[in-house]
């Protein structure tokens, strides 16, 4: 089964993530001479493979311009995509033009179902325990950390907003039917209310 799915009008790329514990990419056809429809099996990703459990969550970022680390000691213009779920409980970074694996992200110890680039540099990551968790893709370990009230964790969006002009806040919806929004630097809850039972 597929759990989740992001899509880059840039890169005219989807990437889906599946029960099968694997992430993969592809395109649709893009001829006026075809019918619309996803390429040849050929032309999909190789499974994407390092999760131990579901995927539920993948997103794209933003291009990065200069940033090295992960496989490569140089990354002029890398494009990486985010994903992750249950299993080990470890976000993951995959170069998308490769498909290779750009580095795990470690310190959560439950389930990661929401995920947000903030940036082309910085990834909040969401899990079942209601922990936030922001990593900066530049650096190892962990940017900031903090608990999020309305419980654990079930999806994340970034939420542009006229008051919010340094593109930090966040939606989050939680498993006891509460949506948040919040300051993701900060951890401030600006509203917050009981939308579903």
């Amino acid at each position: 089964s597929v759990y989740c799915l992001d899509y880059s009008a840039g890169q005219q790329l989807f990437a889906s993530g599946s029960n099968d514990k694997t992430v993969r990419l592809g395109k649709l056809r893009n001829s006026a001479n075809e019918p619309i429809g996803f390429t040849s099996a050929g032309e999909l990703s190789a499974p994407m493979k390092g999760h131990s459990g579901t995927v539920r969550v993948v997103k794209f970022a933003p291009p990065l311009t200069g940033v090295a680390g992960g496989s490569s000691s140089s990354a002029p213009n890398l494009h990486l995509l985010a994903s992750a779920g249950a299993g080990d409980n470890k976000p993951r970074l995959w170069d998308v033009a490769t498909g290779s694996s750009y580095s795990t992200l470690y310190s959560h110890n439950a389930p990661v179902h929401g995920l947000v680039w903030l940036d082309g540099t910085t990834l909040p990551t969401g899990c079942e325990e209601g922990h936030i968790i922001a990593h900066d893709v530049r650096m190892s370990g962990t940017a900031w950390r903090y608990t999020v009230s309305g419980g654990g964790i079930c999806t994340m969006l970034r939420m542009p907003h006229p008051q919010d002009t340094t593109n930090k806040w966040i939606a989050s919806g939680h498993i006891g039917g509460t949506v948040s929004v919040f300051n993701a630097r900060t951890g401030a809850v600006m509203a917050s209310d009981r939308l579903h039972k």
